[in-house]
């Protein structure tokens, strides 16, 4: 009964997993987790507990609880599994409304707190097979044909072969449940037939796992499949290099033609077709830089750090988007102040550490911020002739640059200083 208990449990977990957020499917493996609670109350008596006494390593407290462990799950098996086969196809067939549906699953269990006073819990569990057979019976034989009047009735191809094969995994437990641990306990006395048990769940098993790989079963499908990592990664190092060789080719040849606008208009004194030149050379030299380390290896970019004047990426950015702001009417002014104390003495003294400190008043048309950046002193003491203490120094902040843009069209002026 070993195999029982991990063959459904097995299902239920599979079943889960896959597809935890439909209905049909929960009830479909709390079914299995049910009926291997039946596996469950016979590993304990027959395989656990005799192996525990054999080498002597059981307890007083090992046997009581394995014993609650037998007796709950023989109750789970005769009680639960009607229960959880009756809501499972109650919602796979699709006859119910959703409310009717959870007045169903509130009700349908009275039955089972009934058996709570009419089983002998005293170890070992004594069901009262007569009393079960009275509402599990009909509770299975019910579903049996909501199952199968679903099939009859389903339309659509697909989905009345996909009925069918639940059906064809359903059937054979339940019958078998039915005649085994009903019908032939209740009326005749017959108490090993349940030993055939083991077959009839290996047929569950195969009939689920070959119909669930090649058609899908229960709502779920399983798939297996060989790694493909090698293979994949191949093709995206080939697409990788087919694309860097076309970029590269194109930018190129805007590059040249680029340089050639820029030199044309340097010697005819048109500065601001060079100054639109350089930019384009500017942008196309990062892309190709950007090519050349994505050629390399194919990974995640890592960032080069370095030593970078704030005045000169003010400078590209807005050169960059002159174009934009023009289009627009917007006319920038910048006034860029560097000073020699800055760009001179503190980088040799110190490692630059930027912290912007901003306050953002918002208008209807116009924003202002003024931001400013502080060296902090890293590891290292401030030499005497700075006359200035440490804490004086922390405090200090340097203006660097201002940058004002302004639309003429509009009595209002946005103003960033930096």
């Amino acid at each position: 009964m070993v195999f029982v208990l991990i063959a459904l449990w097995t299902i239920a977990a599979i079943l889960l997993i896959i597809n935890p957020k439909n209905e049909s499917t929960r009830w479909a493996a709390f079914t299995a987790f049910a009926g291997g609670g039946g596996g469950l109350s016979r590993a304990v008596t027959e395989t656990i507990l005799p192996y525990l006494e054999q080498y002597q390593i059981s307890t007083p407290s090992l046997e009581a609880f394995l014993l609650k462990m037998h007796m709950f799950g023989s109750f789970m098996n005769h009680n639960g599994l009607p229960y959880c086969f009756l809501m499972f196809a109650i919602s796979y067939s699709g006859l119910f409304r959703r409310k009717k549906k959870m007045i169903l699953a509130g009700v349908l269990p009275i039955p089972i707190i009934g058996m709570l006073f009419l089983t002998s819990f005293t170890p070992p569990i004594q069901n009262n097979f007569q009393a079960l057979f009275f509402w599990c019976v009909p509770y299975l034989i019910v579903g049996l044909i909501l199952l199968t009047y679903s099939f009859m009735k389903e339309k659509n191809p697909k989905r009345k072969r996909s009925r069918l094969f639940s059906n064809i995994v359903a059937f054979p437990p339940i019958l078998f449940q039915i005649v085994a641990n009903y019908t032939l306990k209740a009326f005749f006395d017959v108490q090993e037939v349940w030993r055939f048990m083991p077959f009839v769940i290996t047929i569950l098993l195969v009939s689920f796992l070959l119909l669930g790989i090649k058609y899908g079963v229960l709502g779920v499908r399983l798939k297996f499949e060989k790694d493909r990592l090698d293979g994949t990664m191949r093709a995206i190092s080939y697409g990788t290099s087919i694309l860097n060789h076309t970029i590269k080719n194109e930018v190129g040849k805007i590059r040249i033609v680029a340089d050639q606008i820029r030199n044309l208009a340097a010697s005819s004194h048109q500065e601001k077709i060079a100054s639109d030149a350089a930019v384009v050379l500017d942008s196309t030299k990062h892309m190709l830089e950007m090519v050349t380390r994505i050629q390399n290896r194919t990974q995640d970019i890592v960032l080069k750090e370095g030593i970078h004047e704030v005045t000169d990426i003010l400078s590209r950015a807005l050169s960059m988007t002159k174009v934009f702001l023009e289009k627009r009417s917007i006319q920038v002014h910048t006034d860029l102040i560097i000073r020699r104390f800055i760009s001179s003495v503190i980088p040799s003294i110190f490692r630059k550490r930027s912290t912007i400190s901003s306050s953002t008043r918002q208008k209807r048309w116009s924003r202002e911020e003024r931001c400013s950046f502080r060296y902090v002193k890293r590891g290292s003491t401030l030499p005497s002739s700075l006359r200035t203490t440490e804490r004086e120094f922390h405090k200090m902040s340097f203006p660097i640059c201002s940058i004002r843009f302004i639309r003429p069209s509009i009595a209002s002026k946005t103003s960033v200083s930096d």
